[in-house]
């Protein structure tokens, strides 16, 4: 927990006048009895933000005290700004999460005997211990200079007397009001999403990676004892929207009632006061038998809005109940009978009556964006629905996304100007390029007009931002996505899809420990989200956060328990458990049991699953990723010829599809498998390109992790040991396992130093 390193001026004996902030953690000791390892976990976490808020506030960690640090600010407005950031932070957690004490004076500091010294370090630790938890003590120095000047709640203490400082000195006991400096925009917009955060951290066992796709799970054996999780926390302005229920005659009305509670639940997330949880995480509640109360402990909100829809020709009758979660008391019931061109007016009204219930206030932007209408013609309505239920009830392919883009273009026959439908066309788009290859570039120009259509028709809705900058991310155009990802959040501080951008950008700058934070911030948002949940699980792992993981994998386990029976593997290299679990669930998802055997280094078993799912799939069904692990599977198990034409055949796909000059994973993987060393360098490097020419990191996309892979493949023994070490003291996939047992390893098997390197305990410990 030693933090030794000293400012400048203090390292070289300089005394100088500083604005001192000494924090401490509160019931510290206490903790430690219960819980030290998760306790220790605990306050790392929190002294980790503690210094990217300083350093963002323009101080320096002078060192750390075990519980507490000690920073050193040359503006006492930047001093008191940063504490009342904090103090903000930590507050809006769950009541169980660590809680600090501060004071803040103003005095002289200078180094002696290899410590920090002074007048203001002194009295700054004394102040401290005034304070209440969360709060923050301010000498009468500090105060007189920042009077006025930031919002937050004072209270006069009086003149106290401290042991060892002659005279007495008076005391301001402050508690956070609004964000604590005159930030930038830039500290507003990462500000946004650090209230609320929760800390899901206990001790135990270590795990990396999680299968995309596959189900949650429960142990194989009983893990060892630990500390309960904390709570969620509930806030007062949060609300779940349950599924409507469809009251119409005609059944096939279904579509309709969905996309009205979709969009209800559009209208409340545009609120930036509330909390809504997302779709995803309500949909499992359909019909549910639950006590309300249940379920709103199980999502964490305050309230439950339930309502259903009837439709009879083009009229509708929308009905809503919203009621307290807590007590099961209703606290309103409303009814609106409205033509279907009018569906919009019942929304918002819904919206606005929900946003009064519980207190919200709206500003006069979110006041503009109620009372607008999406459109106004009935069929529009009716296919721009049936093209989003498409898309929810059926699996995506290249026939369902066709199917959807038909009925999007129909919508957009009938009303030119209904901008969530061009922005729906862009999405359905865009994805589609997942399942067919398209060398003309056609799709790209429709998917970049139908964008700018929205940008057009609707610049100043929250919707067309996250558009925007899901585009401008595809298109790597990173700043340009960063600035609408900006205006999104500043607009929808609780809005998951902006947050997994957001967490996006903080990875890709190198900022590991703010991602890591605005994930459990959406994890207490929206525990019950899969995609959440997964986002987390796989950032602990990357940091190889092990203890949070394992603590976080226990916490998530359900029927299945997926997350603990590969805990083993990524602990010590065990394939035991997860074999266990395998035979135990012979119905699991394929694409998960594809994933553990590429991890696991089972080149025959990986083969066979890839040809039974092309033989299944009427589309081939096979990623490029895969498809160039499947060419190098069959090197390692000596089919030589058969993996040079099947390497082929993906060399000659992927330049049709991205051109001759394309660079990534998949190409570069398949060009070293035929021996074309130099062009699989060049392909490589120029997947990297966009990044560095952005002036971002590299390393954070998921290819880079693989490049050491690729240089085994080639024979560059000297440079893929050199880049496995670099890249092991980087968050991201490789794990020193995974590694190990790679068939594209093979040739690096049994070499000294590369087995030095995987048997060497910090390449398998936590990076900070």
């Amino acid at each position: 927990m030693s933090d030794s390193s000293l400012s400048p001026a203090a390292s070289h004996g300089g005394r100088r006048l500083a604005a001192i902030v000494f924090t401490d953690v509160v019931g510290y000791s206490a903790r430690m009895q219960q819980d030290e390892t998760g306790t220790m976990a605990l306050v790392r976490v929190d002294f980790d933000r503690m210094r990217t808020l300083c350093a963002k506030h323009g101080g320096e960690v002078l060192k750390s005290t075990g519980d507490g640090l000690l920073l050193c600010f040359e503006s006492v407005v930047q001093a008191v700004g940063c504490t009342l950031q904090m103090q903000k932070e930590f507050a809006a957690r769950p009541t169980d999460s660590l809680q600090h004490r501060m004071g803040v004076h103003l005095g002289d500091v200078f180094h002696e005997g290899g410590d920090v010294a002074g007048d203001g370090v002194n009295i700054a630790a004394r102040l401290e211990t005034k304070a209440r938890p969360g709060t923050i003590c301010l000498s009468q120095s500090v105060y007189d200079a920042v009077k006025g000047k930031l919002p937050m709640q004072v209270e006069s203490l009086g003149p106290q007397q401290f042991k060892n400082i002659a005279e007495q000195i008076t005391v301001y006991l402050v508690t956070p009001g609004s964000p604590g400096s005159p930030a930038s925009a830039g500290e507003k917009f990462w500000a946004w999403w650090l209230a609320g955060a929760a800390v899901v951290i206990a001790a135990a066992l270590t795990v990396i990676f999680w299968p995309k796709g596959a189900p949650d799970i429960a142990a194989p054996k009983a893990p060892p004892a630990m500390a309960p999780a904390p709570v969620p926390v509930v806030l007062d302005k949060s609300i779940a929207v349950l599924p409507f229920t469809n009251m119409s005659d005609d059944k096939e009305n279904a579509f309709f009632t969905d996309g009205v509670h979709e969009d209800i639940l559009t209208h409340l997330a545009n609120l930036g006061e509330l909390k809504v949880v997302s779709r995803t995480s309500v949909m499992p509640y359909r019909d549910t038998k639950k006590p309300l109360r249940q379920v709103g402990a199980e999502l964490g909100v305050a309230y439950i809005l339930e309502g259903s829809v009837r439709r009879v020709g083009n009229k509708i009758r929308v009905t809503g109940q919203l009621i307290n979660a807590r007590t099961e008391g209703h606290v309103w019931s409303k009814y609106y009978d409205k033509d279907v061109s009018d569906v919009f007016a019942i929304q918002s009204a819904l919206a606005t009556e929900i946003a009064t219930a519980l207190s919200a206030v709206l500003s006069p932007q979110e006041k503009a964006r109620l009372s607008r209408t999406t459109t106004t013609n009935a069929t529009a309505y009716d296919l721009f629905l049936k093209a989003r239920d498409l898309r929810y009830r059926e699996e995506l392919s290249t026939e369902t996304l066709s199917r959807a883009a038909a009925l999007l273009q129909s919508a957009l026959e009938f009303d030119p100007k209904f901008a969530a439908a061009w922005g729906d066309l862009a999405d359905v788009l865009a994805r589609s390029g997942n399942f067919s290859y398209d060398s003309t570039g056609v799709r790209q120009v429709k998917i970049r007009q139908a964008i700018e259509t929205m940008k057009r028709l609707a610049p100043d809705e929250p919707e067309t931002w996250i558009a925007l900058s899901f585009y401008f991310l595809g298109e790597r155009n990173y700043a340009q996505s960063e600035s609408y990802l900006q205006r999104a959040a500043q607009a929808l501080p609780n809005n998951g899809r902006v947050i997994m951008l957001v967490t996006e950008m903080d990875k890709r700058h190198g900022r590991w420990s703010d991602a890591l934070v605005r994930y459990r911030q959406a994890y207490a948002l929206d525990r019950q989200n899969s995609e959440i949940r997964r986002a987390l699980w796989e950032w602990l792992l990357a940091l190889r956060h092990y203890d949070e993981a394992a603590a976080f994998a226990r916490e998530e386990a359900n029927a299945d328990g997926l997350f603990l029976a590969q805990l083993p593997f990524y602990e010590r290299g065990s394939t035991k458990e997860m074999e266990a679990w395998m035979a135990a669930h012979p119905q699991a998802n394929r694409e998960a049991i594809v994933y553990w055997k590429l991890l696991t280094g089972e080149a025959a078993d990986f083969v066979r699953l890839i040809d039974e799912i092309r033989r299944d799939s009427p589309t081939g069904g096979v990623s490029s990723p895969n498809e160039a692990f499947y060419a190098s599977a069959l090197m390692a198990l000596g089919q030589a010829d058969r993996a040079r034409e099947v390497a082929t055949r993906n060399v000659a796909r992927y330049r049709a599809r991205f051109g001759a000059n394309s660079g990534a994973f998949s190409l570069s993987t398949n060009l070293a498998l035929l021996g074309e060393k130099s062009a699989a360098l060049e392909s490589y490097a120029a997947s990297l390109a966009p990044e560095l020419a952005a002036g971002l990191n590299p390393d954070f996309i998921n290819s880079a992790s693989r490049r050491p892979f690729i240089l085994a493949l080639l024979g560059e023994k000297e440079k893929a040991l050199a880049e496995f070490a670099r890249l092991l003291n980087i968050p991201g996939e490789l794990n020193v396992h995974v590694i190990r047992r790679s068939w594209m390893c093979k040739g690096l098997q049994g070499d000294r130093a590369f087995e030095a390197m995987l048997n060497d305990p910090a390449n398998n410990a936590p990076i900070h």
